[in-house]
């Protein structure tokens, strides 16, 4: 491509092909550079991905959580209390939802008894 392209050029752009030929083959050549690079991340080399410093906080991230875990005064990661009184309020909340749904049910219920035996809604009188 690069071989062809001047010849394609010239007939337009003249002695600027030369400058435009260098500039175009300058970024061409640098993506496929680093298209290479981007190939293979893994290694040692100064551009390759450090996993082992990825491993390493892994690894102290880990056993953070794992020495919380095993403290000696808890039974369990979260303490009872907070766990019941989050299940309390999320049931409660559960009972005041269907309560609430309930209520809209009947509502439409009565409100499409009303509808079959001819009766008009509100603001929707026939004129």
């Amino acid at each position: 491509w690069l071989l062809l392209y001047p010849l394609h050029i010239v007939a337009y752009y003249g002695w600027w092909s030369i400058l435009l030929n260098n500039l175009i083959s300058f970024a061409v050549l640098g993506i496929e550079s680093m298209a290479c690079e981007i190939e293979n991340p893994f290694g040692y080399d100064r551009n390759d991905l450090d996993l082992d410093s990825y491993v390493e906080g892994f690894y102290k991230d880990t056993q953070a959580i794992l020495s919380r875990a095993e403290f000696e005064d808890r039974d369990q990661i979260f303490d009872r209390s907070m766990v019941q009184s989050l299940s309390r309020s999320l049931h409660l909340e559960e009972e005041e939802f269907s309560k609430s749904l309930r209520m809209q049910m009947q509502q439409l219920g009565e409100l499409d008894a009303a509808l079959a035996a001819g009766a008009t809604t509100p603001g929707h009188e026939e004129c």
